[in-house]
């Protein structure tokens, strides 16, 4: 699995979050800095000209005119979606891996995408049911209930995993399930 360069547009790296900051002259410059440290997995080069080098990636903010660069290894899936490594998490450990910018725990709004991630037993997705009884995916939009039945409700949660091929409530958000992070790209270059 190679590693993809993801670039996000008017974020930047939180000041605490950042190892380095400092003046450069431009964002070639910055990216420059990164990739020549060792320590280096994340940078981000705002409006005003502050490079900002990190180990971790996460604790950003928005910033008109930054950009935010890291290095993930991302793999084009069946789909036609990118997929990182799959981990064995918690719902919680879960959300915040794909918390990152241009991540996002995954939805399914195509077959293929509903086909690729029921070939793992357990995976957890961005599928929660509200209040009001509604299936909403993390992007806001409602489950299509034409790719697969209901979801099975048997531990009263609102929570989901494909489990065995079928949305499922998950039994906590203790639970640990296969988690993999589906990347949230515009304008990619393979």
């Amino acid at each position: 699995m190679a590693k993809t360069s993801v670039v996000v547009r008017d974020v930047q790296i939180d000041e605490n979050a950042s190892y380095d900051l400092s003046p450069a002259a431009s964002k070639c410059a910055c990216r420059g800095r990164c990739f020549v440290d060792s320590r280096c997995i994340a940078h981000s080069y705002n409006a005003s000209g502050a490079c900002a080098l990190s180990d971790k990636l996460g604790q950003t903010s928005e910033s008109s005119g930054a950009t935010y660069q890291y290095s993930e290894q991302f793999e084009q899936k069946p789909d036609g979606a990118f997929y990182n490594k799959k981990l064995f998490l918690t719902y919680t450990a879960c959300v915040a891996r794909c918390s990152h910018p241009g991540m996002r725990i995954p939805v399914v709004k195509t077959r293929a995408t509903f086909n690729y991630l029921k070939s793992d037993r357990n995976i957890w997705v961005g599928l929660k049911k509200e209040a009001n009884g509604v299936f909403r995916w993390s992007d806001g939009s409602e489950l299509d209930l034409t790719m697969s039945s209901p979801p099975v409700q048997d531990q009263n949660q609102k929570i989901f995993v494909i489990w065995y091929g079928v949305f499922n409530d998950a039994p906590s958000v203790y639970h640990t399930a296969t988690c993999t992070c589906q990347g949230v790209f515009v304008n990619v270059q393979a």
